[in-house]
């Protein structure tokens, strides 16, 4: 075992790290924040949310997302609660968080130091251009923010598929969720369903347009790596891997997880 990870983590790939942000416009905070991290070596997650700074609804959604003593430790104390995974299987109901915690770190803090560990990656949004890059860089820095390669999928996925409605929020007939037959994954504005499914919507429309453009179920016999290696060439010729950097680690880096949070 020992070995094996050794082996693999000396293996160059490039890290995509899909994202999507709750608040940061028109005078509400940045209150969820999700990145999910992939490279050929494997998935992994990382949440960063502010129960009490969270819309009533945003409030509503997380009382349901997360364990009820972390839920009440964080609207009490107004903390910030850092989920984070380290496996994601195919099967979207079968994702499994490794912890919660509670830090006493401000949410831009938490998202600054996520990011500037992380320059030279992908990250991908949808409507990125329009949504989540200012809200980022409001939060984070733009010094920050311009390390990391900012890919927008939305426009891409107009650019290879014209449907009534491009949101991510339904699941109803016309939308890319339902195009792509994508499993419901959670409530809609979580920034971690949100995530999930743009990451399966993209991978699975990355394929399909690679291989068969017209047939929109052609993904179901690909296997994930097959329909990330799809997501990549996409990206790339969007001529932004010029930028795009070389990662010879896991996608996870448990040194890069918050003191507070490991071990727990």
């Amino acid at each position: 075992m020992g070995g094996q990870s050794s082996k693999c983590s000396e293996k160059l790939a490039r890290r995509v790290i899909w994202c999507d942000t709750e608040g940061g416009v028109r005078n509400v905070p940045l209150w969820d924040v999700t990145f999910i991290e992939e490279t050929v070596h494997g998935i992994s997650g990382y949440r960063l949310s502010n129960v009490q700074q969270a819309t009533k609804r945003g409030k509503a959604t997380l009382k349901k997302e997360l364990p009820k003593a972390v839920y009440q430790d964080a609207f009490k104390t107004g903390s910030i609660v850092v989920s984070t995974f380290t496996t994601m299987p195919d099967a979207l109901d079968a994702l499994e968080l490794d912890t919660h915690a509670t830090v006493d770190v401000p949410m831009n803090k938490m998202v600054a130091s996520y990011l500037a560990s992380r320059s030279g990656s992908v990250l991908v949004a949808w409507n990125m251009n329009g949504h989540d890059k200012h809200v980022l860089r409001r939060a984070a820095g733009e010094a920050v923010v311009d390390k990391v390669t900012l890919w927008d999928a939305l426009p891409w996925f107009r650019s290879k598929y014209t449907l009534p409605k491009n949101t991510m929020s339904s699941s109803k007939a016309g939308t890319p969720r339902a195009l792509f037959s994508v499993p419901t994954f959670g409530a809609a504005h979580s920034s971690l369903s949100d995530t999930v499914h743009m990451r399966q919507v993209v991978l699975r429309a990355a394929y399909c347009h690679e291989h068969d453009a017209e047939d929109t179920r052609c993904h179901s016999d690909a296997s994930t790596s097959e329909q990330f290696a799809a997501a990549c060439a996409q990206i790339e010729e969007s001529n932004i891997v010029k930028e795009w950097a070389m990662v010879s680690t896991t996608a996870w880096i448990p040194g890069l997880v918050p003191d507070s949070v490991r071990g727990t």
